[in-house]
């Protein structure tokens, strides 16, 4: 895992700042550019996505299959880094990669002509190799995280099992509603309070 902090803008991520992070997580990870295989954005849909993609290739090849899973599970604040995460980590972990909201036609041009590979409606199979993901916060806070798939394969499985439908529910949730609704005070067996 790598970390940094540039307070670079309140909002907009700098280059040099999430360069730091990746740079740390591939050394504490003891592995180079060109083993990551998969990459997740942080992508907010915002002018931070065209900064994040050129710094994903001052940092890595032209190969690595990139994923974006905001538009899937809604901005989340300081969670959304941990179900972008889980999702990644599932997917890869079981063999593919799951399919994102993100399509083709909705993919800005200028980014497109940055980086071409990326998961779209439909799933894929992970090539060899390390995952990555980087997740920006506000006012320059930076953190990488650089994943292997577990060593014992059937636990891999057991655990995708387990966990995988809690994350696509979160997933179509989030996706209908921008946001995981919090749940009706019936469906947590009370009363809402009276004003």
């Amino acid at each position: 895992m790598g970390v940094s902090s540039d307070a670079h803008h309140i909002i907009t991520p700098s280059i040099p700042g999430p360069q730091a992070a990746i740079r740390q997580a591939l050394e504490e990870a003891h592995t180079t550019p060109q083993q990551i295989a998969t990459w997740d954005l942080h992508a907010t849909a915002t002018p931070g996505d065209y900064a994040e993609i050129s710094t994903l290739r001052t940092m890595l090849g032209d190969s690595v299959m990139v994923t974006a899973r905001k538009g899937t599970f809604g901005h989340g604040m300081s969670a959304g880094g941990g179900w972008e995460l889980t999702a990644q980590y599932l997917g890869y972990a079981s063999g593919h990669l799951f399919p994102t909201l993100l399509t083709e036609k909705s993919l800005n041009p200028a980014i497109a002509d940055i980086h071409r590979q990326y998961v779209f409606a439909d799933s894929c199979v992970t090539a060899e190799g390390l995952a990555g993901k980087l997740s920006s916060g506000i006012g320059g806070i930076n953190a990488c995280v650089i994943s292997r798939p577990l060593e014992n394969k059937a636990n891999a499985q057991e655990v995708t099992v387990t966990l995988l439908p809690a994350v696509l529910r979160s997933a179509r949730c989030c996706a209908s509603t921008a946001r995981c609704p919090t749940p009706a005070p019936q469906e947590r067996g009370r009363e809402s309070p009276s004003r």
